[in-house]
């Protein structure tokens, strides 16, 4: 999966020559044409959540850039995942957050990914072990057990 997202990223740099991030007013004018005009492709239809978030793009373009850059960053450096247990929690928190950000603007929930990345990354057992073990150790040296 890091090797996918590492790719990804790869390939936006390379394919636009660079300019990838230079573009994202192009996701902004995508959105103007959505909500002023009415044309839309599959899964863009804005209603709810999407509708609201269009509107803060068109109010403040600012936005879409940073939410591109961010994702673009999270990509070419998934493999900081591979660091430790930490980084892994950290970097599928973040993944998750991205695919649900790529939900709400361009219709393309990836709920597998959010899944896989869940299990695989930030596996809730271990946070949780994390926190028992520490409340054990706590009360271990009191000589009381919880």
């Amino acid at each position: 999966m890091v090797a996918a997202y590492t790719v990804a990223g790869i390939a936006k740099v390379l394919n636009s020559g660079g300019e990838w991030l230079e573009r994202s007013g192009n996701f902004v004018l995508q959105w103007r044409k959505v909500v002023e005009e009415g044309r839309f492709s599959y899964g863009m239809e804005p209603t709810g959540m999407r509708r609201a978030f269009g509107s803060v793009l068109l109010e403040a373009p600012w936005v879409a850039t940073v939410l591109l850059t961010g994702g673009l960053l999270l990509e070419l450096g998934a493999f900081v995942g591979l660091l430790n247990r930490r980084a892994a929690i950290v970097f599928g928190l973040l993944v998750i957050g991205f695919h649900l950000m790529l939900g709400v603007l361009m219709g393309l929930p990836f709920i597998e990914y959010r899944r896989v990345v869940l299990v695989l990354f930030v596996n809730p057992a271990w946070p949780l072990a994390l926190v028992l073990g520490a409340a054990w150790r706590k009360w271990g040296r009191r000589g009381v057990a919880p």
